[in-house]
């Protein structure tokens, strides 16, 4: 998944043309390079975007309670399953554009963060794995190994975690709410950061970055309750 932040496309003096520029790069330049670079890599791949095939489906986003007051941002409502199967299925990987389709046939750029948690509902993924400039989810400088859903809305509401960790951290707690499994923020820049990520068993990536889980195990919510 790839796009950018709410904000950088719903400002600017000629939102039109700044739309279509973000299109080119996210379902054209950018695309097709990730594209390469994997098929380089061994794995045939092939950048799409919401205009192909109608594989994503999206609503503008609401600003107050107006309609598409954000221009042209919106949230995921659907995906073509069959057709990302289709492509697995001949072991093509889909290197997706975080765009959607409008019932109005209009594009809308969708943040990646939550597009992917979106689409890891969709398709009933077993992992999702969010790679990052930084280690995963850091408490003083130092990486939080494992992370409670109850745990977020603290988090974000002291202050602790702020910016693009804030939109990532709501998105994991949809993936875990809708169902999968294993749900990982990890550094990128680690050499191989995603193949260790992956791993072979359900716990894939052990020790790597943040896991965010469902709910704290029992031993550990009760210490927090009673400062144990």
């Amino acid at each position: 998944m790839k796009g950018q932040q709410y904000s950088e496309l719903a400002s600017g003096s000629d939102e039109t043309a700044n739309f279509d520029a973000a299109v080119m790069v996210f379902a054209g330049l950018l695309g097709k390079r990730l594209a390469a670079a994997i098929s380089s890599a061994g794995r045939p791949a092939v950048g799409i975007c919401a205009a192909d095939a109608g594989c994503f489906s999206a609503e503008p986003m609401m600003q107050g309670d107006e309609t598409g007051g954000l221009g042209y941002v919106g949230y995921l409502t659907g995906v073509n399953v069959p057709f990302l199967e289709a492509l697995w299925g001949a072991g093509i990987v889909p290197v997706a554009a975080c765009l959607g389709q409008g019932p109005d046939g209009e594009l809308y750029n969708i943040n990646a963060d939550h597009m992917a948690a979106a689409c890891a509902d969709y398709i009933r993924a077993a992992r999702l794995i969010y790679l990052t400039d930084v280690e995963g989810v850091l408490d003083s400088g130092s990486v939080v190994p494992e992370l409670a859903c109850d745990d977020i809305e603290p988090l974000i509401r002291t202050g602790k975690v702020n910016g693009g960790m804030v939109l990532k951290l709501e998105a994991c707690q949809r993936a875990i709410e809708s169902g999968v499994g294993n749900v990982r923020i990890v550094g990128g820049t680690l050499p191989n950061a995603l193949h260790i990520a992956l791993g072979d068993s359900p716990d894939g990536g052990a020790g790597l970055g943040t896991r965010v889980i469902a709910a704290a195990p029992v031993e550990r919510a009760l210490a927090a309750r009673f400062q144990l």
